[in-house]
């Protein structure tokens, strides 16, 4: 886009309609065994030769703001994952659900944060797309799947409108997005960091991460 010579614009501000550059995966920021793709989009775990479970974190994090993306899940033969938020002490090996480290739903449809779970009524496949919400401002973090259906399986739950909601007051901020993958197992995930990429639609308010 080219701009005007006389246009002035404050420095770290924005014309409108200019998004920010999409993130990707944090090639300096993965797990030993973390495979990356796709410009740093595709993260796999192949047996052989990984072994073990592992997870890498998004370049950008935040401590503000609300944040729409979506992991598509190309490969899931076996085994478990976890997808959501991560704090900047995970160890990039453990397991996020019923830790403080992060917010992430599991294959089966678990989601929770420091112990406190619930399900959400659904368990994802190869070819599914996992639908994520984070409201930083609210303490929030919604999950659903394929871009359809209920947010967190509730029929109430709206990140448009801060109904509802995975709490995650206490979260230490800032906030990666995370991908917690099997390494028994063949697994392989794509993420749509980039607004364009998107098949689902994010709620009013919630821009790319």
């Amino acid at each position: 886009m080219l701009f005007s010579p006389g246009l002035y614009l404050p420095m770290g501000k924005k014309p409108a309609g200019v998004a920010a550059v999409p993130t990707t995966w944090n090639p300096a920021d993965i797990g030993a065994s973390f495979s990356l793709s796709n410009g740093n989009l595709t993260a796999a775990a192949i047996q052989p030769p990984f072994t073990g479970a592992f997870g890498g974190r998004s370049i950008a994090n935040h401590s503000v703001g609300k944040y729409y993306w979506e992991i598509h899940l190309d490969v899931f033969t076996a085994g478990g994952f976890e997808i959501g938020i991560a704090r900047s002490g995970w160890d990039e090996a453990s397991a996020l659900l019923n830790t403080a480290n992060g917010a992430v739903i599991r294959d089966d449809g678990v989601f929770g944060y420091n112990s406190s779970n619930a399900t959400a009524g659904f368990s994802f496949a190869a070819g599914d797309v996992i639908n994520i919400a984070l409201d930083l401002g609210n303490s929030k973090i919604w999950f659903r799947k394929n871009g359809a259906g209920n947010w967190n399986g509730s029929g109430t739950d709206d990140p448009a409108t801060n109904a509802g909601g995975l709490s995650i007051a206490g979260f230490s901020t800032p906030a990666y997005a995370a991908a917690f993958l099997n390494g028994a197992n063949n697994i392989t995930v794509t993420a749509r960091f980039s607004s364009v990429s998107w098949t689902g639609t994010a709620p009013s308010g919630f821009g790319q991460l």
